[in-house]
């Protein structure tokens, strides 16, 4: 009887080592990126040459990221990223990053005046995709569509777990920002911004 208990708890602990085996969990490291441009909304000039109409934005602090420069929309309006906070978590030896943002605000300024129009929370208004995909760091575009210039920011499909061990490529979204009313709609492949 007492060669029947043992070989019963034997068995019990074999099957409960094996029944619970632990998950292996993804390695990363981490960066906090963190910059707050307000507080030099002064250091950007306009340059008028010669000829009517032309002119160039000078900035004169030494940017430290080139996806701060400020964009362009013709005749109108120029933009530069004011803050951005977040972690972006780099998973070893994958291509996958993993991005948690806090904050992420752009300056709009009168192209002629150089004064602050709006400032836009890009967080909230990307937030509705923000279930499926991901804010893929802070670069943005201009683009013209239908005779009108729109902010055009890039997002990331988040991955599964299984899809980052695969290595599978990452999809990206285009985002079309209309910066005066500020209503979000995806870039369509027929758009071509």
């Amino acid at each position: 009887m007492h060669r029947l208990k043992s070989l019963i708890l034997i068995m019990l602990v074999v099957i409960a080592g094996t029944g619970c085996q632990k998950e292996e969990i993804l390695e990363t490291e981490v960066e906090e990126v963190v910059y707050d441009k307000n507080k030099e909304l002064l250091d950007i000039d306009t340059y008028h040459s010669s000829k009517k109409g032309n002119f160039c934005i000078i900035q004169y602090s030494d940017a430290v990221y080139s996806d701060l420069e400020p964009l362009v929309i013709p005749d109108k309006y120029f933009m530069r990223v004011s803050s951005y906070a977040g972690r972006r978590y780099h998973i070893k030896d994958r291509r996958y990053r993993i991005y948690e943002v806090d904050k992420y605000t752009m300056n709009i300024f009168d192209i002629h005046t150089l004064e602050k129009v709006k400032t836009l929370d890009m967080l909230a208004l990307l937030s509705p995709y923000m279930e499926e995909w991901q804010i893929y760091g802070t670069a943005y575009g201009v683009g013209d569509h239908e005779g009108k210039y729109y902010l055009t920011k890039s997002m990331e499909r988040k991955l599964t777990r299984q899809e980052i061990e695969e290595d599978v490529r990452a999809e990206f979204k285009d985002i079309w920002i209309d910066i005066e009313n500020e209503k979000v709609a995806p870039i369509e492949k027929e758009d071509k911004p």
